[in-house]
């Protein structure tokens, strides 16, 4: 490629910037905390656990071992990513090429929080400390870190800081997940990740439980298992614009296509936002903390003790969209929000939060021949609930059928609805039925009757007689 004048300094001054950095790249020991600390890698150029092993056979620090035939790796210390001192550290296990990696961690992982910084032009902060599992676009590039725990939550995965005393907490550091597992050594609760404090006790910080402090998560194919209390504890998967009444994808975060299995709770308080995910075998798939709302695609709840709690102080409520929901083996857990009615409503939540389940209504509307209809108009109205029909319209297209998606306007229809009592294991239930009107341009209209005990699993098939 040839460059001009100004275009080929500025890409040797940021080639020299670059250079410089991965010289002032580092891997350190620090003996008395039993912490290895690595700084200063550019996510051209992400630290891996090549780095790390030579710098342990250099330093003969005896702290790192490397199984060449499996590639397993041993941790025997603290690893921290990056610290607060203005450069970024990218840190990177399981790389195209060296695809599945293991390491056995008889440690803690902590992505400690950079300094702050203002956004780049797609949103990221200019300074970033970063762990990367996997690669998103290559499935063979996987790893999985599994934490040798000899007591219940021994060590654990960190990002950002909340400090001892909860008084403060510092949301930065970045966590990429893809088709990549965080798991125990041992697969049972008693030897379980994640849920005790940092418990270095001469470490400069130390919190009181353990969290994703993070700006920024990416979990894709993500498999958490066999943790503690809720590991993913600090984040906001889900965001609220104003004037848009539920729980939408916030920008930089994602959960998709993933499994929480074996473990406490997957994701708590705040708004969240999941897709495609499964939660298996957890104490509560999806918690309240506070002020939980959440809004669940697709996802399959199995086996679990509660699949969801609700109610505190400012609980808005989980609406699940195409998800399986399994039995849960403990009774529900739906209380009323206990705070101020005018707290309430300057909040936005109800005095009694609900969980929706929710269908996706697909219709294939045909003439009497078995011609697509494009152009019908379909109406649905809630029997039980007519303020729930504000909305609930949709258009078939050139193939007769109505979208799919409810991005592009698909039919969304509440089927079953858990509201809390003042009986907290006793919620009030709703099944609700719909009708559906069905009118095209030279057909006959048709109503079609959907009792909440239909399955919409495919799509429905509506058939209109042309006009005599």
């Amino acid at each position: 490629m040839a460059y001009s004048r100004p275009a080929a300094i500025i890409a040797l001054v940021g080639a020299a910037l670059c250079l410089a950095q991965i010289a002032c790249a580092a891997v350190s020991y620090d003996p008395e905390r039993g912490i290895v600390m690595v700084v200063d890698y550019p996510e051209e150029h992400p630290a891996t656990l090549d780095d790390v092993l030579r710098a342990d056979q250099e330093g003969a620090w005896g702290v790192v071992e490397y199984g060449e035939g499996d590639r397993r790796w041993r941790v025997l210390a603290d690893l921290w990513i990056g610290d607060d001192t203005g450069r970024c550290t990218f840190f990177q296990i399981g790389e195209p090429g060296q695809p599945r990696a293991t390491v056995l961690m008889k440690g803690n992982i902590w992505v400690r929080p950079p300094c702050e910084s203002p956004p780049r032009s797609d949103g990221r902060n200019r300074i970033i400390n970063q762990l990367t599992l996997g690669h998103p676009t290559d499935a063979s590039a996987c790893a999985t870190i599994r934490f040798d725990c000899e007591t219940p939550g021994q060590h654990g995965l960190y990002v950002g800081y909340r400090s001892a005393d909860s008084g403060s907490t510092v949301h930065r550091g970045a966590l990429r997940i893809y088709n990549s597992t965080l798991t125990a050594a041992t697969p049972d609760k008693e030897h379980a990740w994640g849920l005790r404090a940092y418990t270095q006790q001469r470490a400069p910080m130390r919190w009181t439980s353990p969290g994703w402090y993070a700006s920024h998560l990416d979990l894709v194919n993500a498999t958490i298992s066999w943790f503690q209390g809720c590991v993913a504890y600090g984040v906001a998967t889900g965001t609220r614009l104003r004037g848009h009444e539920g729980v939408l994808p916030r920008p930089g975060f994602r959960v998709h296509g993933c499994t929480f299995a074996h473990g406490g709770i997957a994701l708590q308080n705040g708004d969240q936002y999941a897709t495609d995910t499964v939660f298996e075998d957890l104490q509560v798939a999806v918690a309240e903390g506070g002020c939980l709302g959440a809004r669940l695609v697709r996802c399959t709840f199995t086996q679990n003790q509660q699949n969801w709690t609700l109610g505190s102080l400012f609980g808005r409520g989980i609406e699940m969209l195409d998800c399986r929901v399994g039995a849960q083996s403990q009774p529900f857990a739906m209380r009323p929000n206990r705070a101020a009615p005018k707290d309430l409503v300057r909040q936005g939540a109800p005095q009694y939060p609900s969980c929706e389940l929710q269908r996706t209504c697909v219709l294939c509307v045909m003439d009497v021949e078995g011609k697509p209809v494009s152009g019908a108009f379909a109406v649905a109205t809630c029997k039980q609930r007519p303020s729930l029909s504000a909305g609930k319209a949709t258009v078939t297209g050139l193939d007769g059928l109505t979208p799919s998606d409810e991005r592009d306007g698909a039919l969304v229809l509440p089927q079953t609805v858990y509201t809390a009592t003042d009986q907290p294991d006793r919620p009030e239930q709703a099944r609700l039925d719909w009708t559906i009107a069905v009118t095209a341009r030279g057909f006959t209209p048709e109503t079609v009757s959907l009792p909440s005990s239909l399955s919409l699993d495919g799509p429905l098939l509506v058939t209109l007689k042309g006009q005599k």
